[in-house]
């Protein structure tokens, strides 16, 4: 994303508040003298690179922002994105006197190939055991948040839900969240989204996430529906890319674990050749 990278650090620079580091870390990008470039050349001492000699994923890179930064809070911000110029302003103002809350969240205005706005708003901690209801870029942390969970969790079978693990281990330590209700970050959306690739893989991240907070998830009984929906999730995925016998047994796998969650027409679709239901639907004119 080094491409992307000045328009970031820009917005950074634009900031009403004026109080700020920012920690760039290189992964071992093949794009490092684009990076180094980039940053030397907006020549603001408050900007400081580091760069990992071998590439260990974006929990290893949030926690080596964190453990360089020694501010009390600290943002992580995706390089490709950007923060309105007040963000900092109103995040600071929002902290000011409220020594109790653990982090500060805003919603989401989209720019590139999507146009809109993401609303996120606190909902019960048990309700992360259905969705991440809130972002993981752009959310400033209090330190001892980060500290209290451990950090992210640098298990490369996450595959991008390393906030959502993160989450669940801020709720079983009962965080304190607080929501400004305006876009204030700027998330860009790409024409290749990485999400289908989770859809697919969603299994083998919620099988990691469960192991790792079981008694979390027990403790409401919530763990089967969670890992039922991964299954689920996979299942969908495999038939749209033509893996019968593959979406068969992530729709078992969830069959197992909670009935329910699998649609009727789930199960027709995984049972039934495909070709069978175009016939079907043509001669019933469905």
């Amino acid at each position: 994303q080094g491409v992307f990278l000045r328009e970031c650090l820009e917005s950074l620079q634009k900031q009403t508040y004026p109080n700020w580091r920012a920690i760039v870390v290189d992964d071992a990008s093949p794009e490092k003298e684009l990076i180094r470039g980039v940053v030397n050349s907006l020549q603001d001492s408050r900007i400081e690179l580091v760069r990992h000699e071998i590439n260990r994923g974006a929990a290893a890179a949030r926690n080596t922002g964190f453990s360089v930064a020694k501010t009390d809070f600290v943002v992580p911000i995706d390089s490709d994105d950007q923060i309105d110029g007040d963000f900092l302003e109103r995040v600071a103002i929002a902290i000011a006197g409220r020594p109790q809350v653990d982090c500060v969240f805003t919603d989401f205005i989209l720019f590139g190939s999507e146009k809109g706005v993401i609303k996120f708003q606190v909902r019960p901690m048990q309700d992360l055991a259905q969705t991440q209801w809130l972002p993981g870029a752009g959310v400033a942390i209090r330190r001892t948040l980060w500290s209290a969970v451990g950090g992210y969790c640098e298990d490369i079978g996450l595959l991008g839900n390393e906030d959502w693990d993160f989450w669940i281990g801020a709720a079983e330590r009962g965080f304190v969240p607080l929501h400004i209700p305006e876009p204030l970050y700027h998330y860009r959306r790409h024409p290749n989204s990485l999400m289908v690739g989770f859809a697919y893989s969603d299994p083998t991240t919620r099988e990691i996430i469960y192991r790792r907070h079981r008694q979390w998830f027990e403790s409401s009984d919530a763990g089967s529906r969670f890992l039922a929906v991964g299954y689920l999730n996979s299942a969908n995925e495999s038939l749209k890319r033509g893996q019968r016998f593959r979406a068969l047994r992530c729709a078992f796998q969830a069959w197992t674990r909670l009935p329910t969650t699998v649609p009727l027409k789930l199960a027709v679709r995984v049972l039934v050749p495909g070709s069978i239901i175009r016939l079907v639907k043509r001669r019933t004119g469905g």
